[in-house]
């Protein structure tokens, strides 16, 4: 399950630590198993729990669908839509029964 799919089903989210995490503002981080079990050792009420729900629902309203679609429409607005030719393997011309290796009967 992705951090954003537990965020999503209400999943509380303990994270080990790297640039990635601390960008989607995932908390609470561990950098150490010793430091994970004493965020473990907070469940179910303790403050990092808390801390847990908290970020859950910070994820859930940051990324929804209209969201993801607005961050997308600014980094890919500009592009030019891309149209396609037919490839000649596709071409009614060159069709597999029209093929010269083909065996006709």
């Amino acid at each position: 399950m992705t951090i954003l799919e537990a965020a999503a089903a209400g999943v509380p989210v303990l994270a080990r630590r790297n640039p990635a995490m601390e960008a989607l503002g995932v908390e609470p981080l561990f950098d150490s198993v010793d430091q994970l079990m004493d965020l473990i050792g907070q469940f179910p009420d303790g403050a990092a729990m808390t801390v847990a729900r908290q970020c859950g629902e910070r994820l859930r309203s940051s990324h929804t669908n209209e969201s993801q679609h607005q961050a997308l429409q600014g980094v890919y607005g500009h592009v030019p839509p891309v149209t396609t030719a037919a490839s000649p393997a596709n071409s009614p011309t060159n069709s597999p029964a029209e093929h010269p290796s083909v065996a006709r009967s």
